[in-house]
């Protein structure tokens, strides 16, 4: 497909942009692929890093008033949005999504493959996409891949692994080239001692490094345990317990979490719920930085979650929900309402 786009601000100013897609998606045996290319030309080159409260726990984001900043926080209330600046210059950007996967009945693979590049000078750097390597300019890649094992008996009945690979830049206007790279590796059998009992466990290794107004380079380990019963058919009731360390070399910093969820999970007569409850315990009494533990702070911080739904009819679902997050010497945030779903 080819598009042609214009968009006029109501401040004043006008945006002029040039797009082409091509799509292929394709099956040989147990083999699935598909790849997604983009390319485009905007008539604007310096972007606007725009965070947008969407409500509590909504978002991916949180801001720390301390520093002024905001950090990553899977549980946040803000998520991002990059707006075209006022500069006149061409930008040409260029993106290919692969993905790719393989299964069978005992075993399988799963690859996604990401590249992105972005200039305004060079136009066949950014269309081929070999400007998703150069770390001066803005763009990136990632890498995704994730093999897996089934076992229909014996202890382990399941072992997957997973890996990621990024690396990003994105252009901050009036603070220059922000620069991302991350890479984590996953190991995650899922054994069954008996027939009532599964234990899902996960070890997972990782690294981030971050470049803006001052370097960070955080490193992790995290290892989990999810026991899960099965007493009677649909109820599901068990504990997940985590231990979690992490550390960033620049300022020394460094801290462990120990985590505990109960959960349980119910289906039948066409109702369905699910509640977990989870308490991450940080040691020490010393303030940390926001964006160092996803919002955590040390000391006790509690999430709850509770979820109820009914199927009224075919396609027609309704759910009541309830949601709850306390930081540790923070006050609880708190949301719950119902929603309905309809099927066409």
């Amino acid at each position: 497909s080819i598009e042609h786009s214009q968009t006029s601000y109501d401040a004043g100013g006008e945006l002029h942009a040039d797009a082409i897609r091509l799509s292929l998606t394709g099956t040989a045996g147990d083999v699935w692929m598909q790849t997604v290319y983009n390319g485009s030309g905007t008539v604007s080159r310096s972007l606007d890093v725009i965070y947008e409260y969407v409500g509590e726990g909504e978002g991916e984001y949180s801001y720390d008033p301390q520093t002024g900043q905001y950090y990553a926080d899977p549980d946040g209330d803000y998520i991002i949005l990059y707006q075209p600046g006022a500069a006149g210059d061409v930008v040409t950007k260029g993106s290919l999504e692969t993905t790719l996967s393989a299964s069978g009945t005992s075993s399988g693979v799963s690859s996604v493959l990401r590249l992105s590049a972005s200039n305004s000078s060079d136009r066949k750097k950014s269309l081929l996409l070999y400007g998703a390597f150069d770390t001066s300019e803005e763009g990136g890649y990632s890498l995704d891949i994730s093999p897996w094992f089934r076992w229909e008996t014996g202890l382990l009945r399941r072992l997957s692994f997973s890996g990621r690979l990024r690396n990003e830049r994105i252009s901050y206007s009036g603070a220059g080239l922000r620069e991302n790279r991350f890479w984590s590796v996953r190991a995650a059998p899922e054994l069954s001692p008996a027939d009532i009992l599964v234990i899902e466990c996960s070890a997972k290794l990782w690294r981030e490094e971050e470049e803006l107004y001052y370097p960070r380079d955080t490193r992790g380990v995290r290892l989990e345990i999810d026991p899960t019963l099965e007493p009677f058919p649909g109820l599901k009731p068990g504990i997940m317990t985590a231990f979690e360390s992490r550390r960033e070399v620049v300022s020394g910093l460094d801290k462990y979490m120990i985590e505990a969820e109960p959960h349980l999970s119910w289906i039948g007569g066409g109702w369905n719920a699910t509640a977990r409850i989870s308490a991450g315990y940080i040691p020490g009494d010393d303030e940390l930085p926001a964006w160092f533990f996803d919002g955590n702070d040390s000391g006790i911080s509690w999430r709850t979650s509770v979820r109820i739904g009914k199927s009224l009819s075919s396609g027609l679902n309704i759910s009541l929900f309830y949601w709850g997050r306390r930081p540790s010497g923070s006050s609880w945030n708190q949301r719950a309402g119902l929603e309905g779903t309809v099927n066409f």
